[in-house]
């Protein structure tokens, strides 16, 4: 699963592999959480494209946009699944992001950790999004999950799909129509390529933004150790 990235900078590595230099405005974001705007890299013809979308694909055949919760898609049923099948085949994109979150469980408290890779600059998250009939500029997505590496496990049994540069173009491609070749594009990342940190709990609420969300947690409160009568 993933329901929260980071993208603070403009994306120009990702962007320069495409040849694409014309990206929209770009405010730096902390915490963009599902039904917001996502920044997202297509193939359109014969060109590369940067444009937004909502998060949350909303598939043609879906009338009411309210119903568009589908954040996240699984790999393994991309084909199948009559909600992905289409776009798996005709609309994929990039996702850029430079990190997103993930918690741990502790007692009744939610401890957030920020992911990234260890070169911290910005990569693609593989994903698929849909175009409105209504309104053909009106666009959606949702972000591929895999199983998650050992990293990852021990907060979540699913982690975005990483696209490795040299798979970008061939992700895009509207003429790479074949299931499983696709497929293998899309794997577990290499968890020694990563790193994490706890972050502030201030990012549990989706409407909270800015850098206090990557700040460092407050300290542990101290343990209290229960004495004797008699020490």
């Amino acid at each position: 699963m993933c329901n929260r990235v980071t993208l603070r900078e403009v994306p120009h590595d990702v962007a320069r592999i495409l040849e694409l230099f014309n990206i929209p405005p770009l405010a730096a974001r902390f915490n963009i959480a599902p039904t917001e705007d996502l920044l997202i890299f297509r193939r359109k013809g014969t060109q590369y494209e940067a444009c937004h979308a909502h998060w949350g694909l909303q598939p043609r055949w879906m009338k009411d946009s309210r119903d568009a919760t589908l954040f996240n898609a699984r790999s393994e049923t991309l084909d199948t699944k009559p909600a992905f099948r289409e776009a798996f085949f005709e609309r994929r994109c990039l996702i850029p992001v430079d990190g997103f979150y993930e918690w741990e469980t502790r007692g009744r408290r939610k401890l957030p950790h920020h992911f990234t890779l260890k070169h911290a600059r910005p990569f693609a998250l593989a994903g698929l999004y849909e175009s409105s009939e209504a309104e053909p500029e009106k666009l959606s997505c949702t972000i591929i999950t895999v199983d998650s590496n050992d990293l990852l496990r021990p907060f979540n049994e699913r982690m975005p799909a990483i696209l490795d540069e040299d798979s970008f173009k061939t992700w895009l491609d509207p003429e790479e129509r074949d299931a499983a070749s696709l497929k293998t594009l899309l794997k577990t990342y290499d968890a020694q390529k990563m790193t994490s940190r706890r972050v502030n709990p201030y990012v549990n609420k989706s409407g909270n933004e800015g850098p206090q969300c990557l700040e460092e947690p407050a300290p542990e409160p101290p343990q209290m150790v229960q004495g004797t009568l008699f020490e």
